[in-house]
């Protein structure tokens, strides 16, 4: 990752790059994108047949700009995941997500934490708000959870990341410890379950229990939807408000709102 300064200042911020994309590898090796398995990504390797029935229809509506609370997607993910609509924000995809988590959160006086190695979006997102991020090392020669170390690192933070499961080192967190660290810190915890769907992870409804808990899901990894950008993120809605507050306007495309919806609605279509 190259470096850039933040504007009005000498803080200088990761840039985060995109992997090349499926046809951009093909292209190189000589092969058919079909025969290209994104381990990089954890992307589907099977098209979404269902989709284009679906977007033939919505495409329809293009000349409307969708709703401004995404209701639909709020309401399909809250069913989806056992929680009330008000407990849901919707983003592009887990990435809006951390950045806006970062932004509603975060400010120049403000400590974030995390494990390293870890996804280098979260070391962006804070750097962005001028923070300043703790790392706590995982432990060799297995990347263990490093308990301790960890709780004392999160106690005054106001903000925690965590990867779970790991990217990209593939381990699972135990909850005990999930618990012990929302519990522990005075700050937000904010659970990046991504994998959610491919490591069977039930947390969000958790945050019912855990006002300071956020849990980020995406449609990218398991529901095979990568392209359409939509992600969520489930909280108490004082947490869920303060993101909304942050999130620009329009960021989801109505198509992806259709497809969201369909998604979520069935999800023997995962």
């Amino acid at each position: 990752m190259c470096r850039r300064p933040v504007r009005g200042g000498d803080v200088t911020v990761p840039r985060y790059r995109w992997q090349p994309t499926t046809a951009e590898i093909a292209g190189r090796l000589g092969i058919s994108p079909r025969d290209v398995v994104r381990f990089d990504h954890n992307t589907s390797p099977f098209p979404t047949d269902w989709a284009p029935a679906l977007l033939a229809e919505a495409a329809r509506h293009l000349n409307e700009y969708p709703g401004a609370d995404y209701r639909p997607i709020r309401e399909a993910a809250a069913k989806y995941v056992r929680v009330e609509p008000e407990n849901v924000v919707a983003g592009a995809g887990v990435d809006e997500l951390i950045l806006l988590v970062a932004r509603a959160f975060l400010d120049s006086g403000s400590v974030a934490v995390t494990l390293t190695p870890t996804y280098p979006l979260y070391e962006i997102a804070t750097l962005q708000q001028r923070a300043r991020l703790t790392t706590v090392p995982m432990l060799p020669p297995d990347f263990g959870y490093p308990a301790d170390p960890l709780l004392a690192a999160v106690r005054d933070a106001d903000l925690v990341w965590l990867c779970i499961p790991s990217n990209p080192i593939g381990t699972r967190m135990e909850d005990d410890l999930v618990r012990r660290v929302a519990e522990t810190t005075r700050g937000i915890v904010a659970r990046d379950a991504a994998s959610a769907e491919l490591a069977g992870d039930a947390w969000a409804p958790w945050v019912e229990r855990y006002p300071n808990l956020m849990v980020m899901h995406t449609l990218s990894k398991g529901f095979g939807l990568a392209g359409a950008r939509v992600g969520f993120a489930f909280g108490a809605p004082e947490l869920v408000d303060a993101i909304d507050g942050v999130r620009p306007p329009g960021s989801i495309s109505s198509l992806s709102v259709d497809l969201a919806v369909a998604a979520l609605d069935e999800p023997n279509r995962m």
